[in-house]
């Protein structure tokens, strides 16, 4: 059941062949197939995303909720529409992505109809996956998925009537990559939502949580919108995002939970860049204040200097590492 009345107004969708990566519990191999230069592109990317996810010592599930997207592929120069799950081969967690090129008539649509083609790709994914995870081996996973040419029926679109509001679609015009928070949203209030964004030109980059996110208990779910592409596409938007816990905070708690929201955000190099410097410096002056206090505690220093007198500096946290690459076949 669609979110929106209908009027007239009929999206056709082309012809189109998917790609296929990842792992499915029938199989203890990874399952790729590519049907052009821009989803190998795209494979690439979210291989090279999925070795930091699993550097970062992540818990799985890695995928939670399932999300479509819409990347942009700079070096083809096309649009790729798919979704992504989390999934395993029945021991390990690998996440498995499917996508199929985004017709140029409907990326430059007006949003409405650009939206609602897309909620159509991604609804025939949905489908189209759990036949996928179905199969009993890879020949016929492969049967299912190499050369099978695939085409969705016209739909017939509903012509939203604007809601005040655009701050969304002007970040999103500026360069920004957007979050949208849905935590808690009905159906109707993530409509009134995007009927609100008012765009010139349709994002470049889309991750946007499956309609069951809001069946989900105890899970922040955020959607983003941006204009960069495929450089916007990082592989922490997939993990699952866990309600914070409402309990009161000293100023100390609120200064130090503060500063982690601010490292953990999407943006963070724009947002750490726009800080005050007092801001910042405060926070530091905090940090060594309190190492300081708890090294007099225990008997490590005669004396603390006065906070007052302290000059910043780096810590080591903020020494740059590098790390060696990791090979996925290790996670086979």
């Amino acid at each position: 059941m669609s979110l929106f009345s209908f009027r007239k107004n009929t999206i056709k969708f082309p012809e189109f062949t998917i790609g296929v990566f990842g792992k499915l519990p029938f199989y203890k191999d990874f399952l790729y197939s590519s049907f052009d230069k821009s989803y190998s592109d795209l494979r690439d990317a979210f291989d090279q995303g999925f070795d930091t996810l699993i550097r970062s010592q992540a818990d799985r599930p890695y995928v939670l909720p399932s999300r479509g997207f819409l990347v942009h592929m700079p070096k083809t120069k096309v649009d790729l529409v798919g979704c992504i799950w989390e999934s395993d081969d029945g021991l390990r967690g690998f996440p498995f992505m499917m996508a199929c090129v985004f017709p140029r008539k409907l990326k430059s649509s007006p949003f409405h109809i650009f939206w609602q083609a897309l909620e159509a790709y991604w609804k025939y994914f949905n489908a189209y996956y759990q036949d996928l995870k179905a199969q009993e081996n890879p020949g016929e996973f492969y049967k299912r998925v190499r050369g099978i040419v695939h085409a969705l029926p016209s739909i017939e679109a509903a012509v939203w009537e604007p809601e005040p509001g655009d701050a969304i679609g002007a970040s999103v015009q500026e360069g920004f990559l957007t979050p949208v928070d849905l935590t808690g949203k009905a159906p109707f209030e993530e409509a009134a939502i995007l009927r609100s964004i008012a765009l010139k030109d349709n994002p470049s980059f889309v991750l946007w949580p499956s309609k069951n996110w809001a069946e989900r208990d105890n899970l922040s779910v955020t959607g983003y919108l941006g204009s960069n592409g495929l450089v916007d596409l990082r592989f922490t938007f997939f993990l699952p995002e866990r309600m914070e816990e409402t309990t009161e905070l000293d100023g100390d708690e609120t200064a130090e939970l503060e500063l982690a929201k601010l490292t953990s955000h999407p943006n963070h190099d724009e947002v750490r860049e726009a800080l005050d410097s007092d801001e910042e410096a405060d926070a530091e002056t905090l940090r060594i204040s309190r190492a300081l206090a708890h090294a007099k505690e225990i008997g490590a220093l005669d004396d603390a200097p006065d906070t007052a007198q302290m000059e910043t500096k780096k810590s080591e946290d903020d020494i740059e590492t590098t790390k060696m690459p990791i090979d996925r076949d290790q996670y086979k």
